[in-house]
């Protein structure tokens, strides 16, 4: 056999695995295509307690004002949440200035959700004046007695004559953050089966610069003491996000 006649028998052998490999691949490129969605896309995790049962008696704190009617249906269908809860209240034992507070959790279980607006765009919406943004450090206590130091985005506003303040933080999964753009991150994470967000929010109205820290001392101490009944009782488990 010359050297032409082999080359073109090696060359003929060659050719014939490829067509093999491509058909191959053709075949069964939809399947797993399809087993790697099921294998890799992430479910709702349901809260393990509605948040309209937040008990607000475990706040050591606070306690519910009166006269402040929580949100009904027609507001969690606006903001789009598959759950949430507000509640106004007031410190048990109330500081120098006046500071009305109130506490506002929403959860969502989409995992491809694209993460609702923050307060500080919500509010410029609005036609609010964004007066500061500020980040401050939390310990927030685990179960085991332990603290976690987490980042809360504090958001000082005016509108008119009226002064508010909000304090709030994502809860991604079982992991703290402030950022939308973590949030997605977290979900898009291979490795969970579940996935779940929540934002907590913790607002104050007041007066006047005299009050300021006032109402940043009592917003960033409910979050404190709100966030481990929100973990303890109401989100899923952490451990049990990656499923069966």
């Amino acid at each position: 056999m010359t050297t032409a006649q082999q080359r073109r028998r090696w060359t003929a052998g060659l050719y014939l695995s490829c067509v093999l490999v491509l058909c191959a691949a053709a075949i069964g490129l939809r399947p797993g295509l399809r087993a790697l969605e099921r294998g890799w896309t992430k479910l709702p995790a349901a809260c393990r307690r509605p948040l309209r049962m937040f008990a607000t008696e475990r706040l050591p704190s606070f306690r519910a004002a009166p006269g402040v009617a929580p949100l009904e249906t027609a507001e969690q269908r606006e903001v789009g949440a598959d759950d949430l809860f507000m509640v106004g209240l007031e410190a048990r034992q109330p500081g120098p200035h006046a500071v009305r507070l109130a506490l506002f959790v929403t959860y969502y279980s989409n995992p491809t959700d694209r993460v609702p607006h923050t307060p500080e765009v919500c509010y410029r919406q609005t036609g609010t004046t964004i007066r500061s943004l500020t980040t401050v450090n939390v310990a927030v206590p685990r179960a085991s007695g332990e603290a976690d130091t987490v980042s809360v985005r504090v958001v000082d506003m005016e509108r008119g004559d009226k002064r508010q303040m909000v304090a709030y933080v994502f809860y991604a999964c079982g992991r703290y953050c402030t950022d939308r753009l973590k949030v997605r991150w977290i979900l898009a994470w291979p490795g969970d089966r579940y996935a779940y967000f929540s934002k907590i929010e913790a607002a104050a109205s007041y007066a006047d610069d005299a009050a300021y820290g006032d109402a940043q001392a009592q917003c960033t101490q409910l979050l404190r003491e709100a966030l481990p009944v929100l973990i303890a009782e109401h989100y899923p488990p952490t451990e049990t996000l990656k499923g069966p």
